[in-house]
């Protein structure tokens, strides 16, 4: 299969040329990322997003950071820390799943949520929203979950 696509070919050099990325070509694929436009979360991230990846392929899928070197219709190509390359299917969005990198505050919302959905599993309230609430203001407060 031959693909379309812009080669670097020196230190702000770029061509367009036909290979075939699945061969030994060694191509690489200018990253749409580094004229400025900031992938936004929607769609599929451009070549050159440093992104997170959830991979449902693997034996326990994880998010893991990655860079994206070759985004397609139907496969993409990217690098992370648990492998060099790895070329996946993004034609079905149960496979894989990009985010963008989560700022410090969304890791700390989610570090809260997580806690406090937790937290509600061990009371037994009739009212949903009240047992989430208590469950809040316990976390507010500084309340943790201490293991002996």
């Amino acid at each position: 299969m031959y693909l379309h696509h812009i080669c670097h070919v020196g230190k702000d050099e770029w061509k367009e040329t036909h290979a075939d990325p699945f061969g030994q070509h060694g191509f690489v694929y200018r990253p749409d990322c580094a004229q400025g436009a900031a992938w936004s979360g929607e769609g599929l991230p451009p070549a050159g997003t440093v992104c997170e990846v959830l991979n449902n392929t693997l034996d326990r899928p994880e998010w893991e950071r990655c860079t994206i070197l070759f985004m397609g219709k139907f496969k993409a190509i990217y690098e992370s820390e648990s492998c060099h390359e790895r070329v996946v299917d993004v034609s079905e969005s149960w496979i894989i799943s990009f985010r963008p990198i989560r700022t410090p505050e969304q890791i700390a919302a989610e570090e809260r949520r997580e806690a406090i959905l937790e937290m509600k599993g061990f009371l037994s309230f009739s009212d949903y929203r009240e047992a989430e609430r208590h469950c809040a203001d316990l976390y507010d407060a500084g309340y943790r979950k201490v293991t002996p």
